[in-house]
């Protein structure tokens, strides 16, 4: 089984134009003709499904590209999206079945989160 993985994208290209694109990982599978196109996000607990939307709309024409120049049977854009304060939204469980990934890791990344925010609260607070 081939299975091509890239990961930390910084620039892409393809045939056409496409603005912003800047994808975390991509997992591209010959074998099986398809991709998942992953990226990741950590957004303020009001906009976390604005966000997730927001991903869905903006990676969709860099998926009908892979679909179109790698002649792929599916494409998949998957949000990785975390609140500041550690909130998973119910989108992310689908999302990581997708990539196989484990449930156990859930309080790992919102242990990751977390105290980045309570940095940032710090910095903020001791400046005033």
């Amino acid at each position: 089984m081939m299975m091509m993985i890239i990961i930390l994208i910084i620039s892409y290209t393809t045939d056409q134009t496409l603005h912003k694109i800047r994808l975390d990982i991509v997992r591209l599978d010959k074998t099986n003709k398809e991709v998942c196109l992953t990226d990741t996000a950590i957004s303020n607990s009001h906009n976390l499904h604005s966000t997730i939307t927001e991903t869905l709309q903006k990676y969709t024409a860099l998926k009908e590209e892979h679909i179109r120049i790698w002649q792929l049977k599916t494409a998949h854009i998957i949000p990785l999206v975390l609140s500041t304060v550690g909130i998973i939204p119910n989108k992310l469980h689908g999302s990581s079945k997708l990539i196989n990934l484990r449930h156990a890791l859930y309080i790992p990344k919102q242990k990751a989160v977390i105290p980045n925010t309570c940095h940032t609260v710090r910095k903020v607070l001791a400046e005033q």
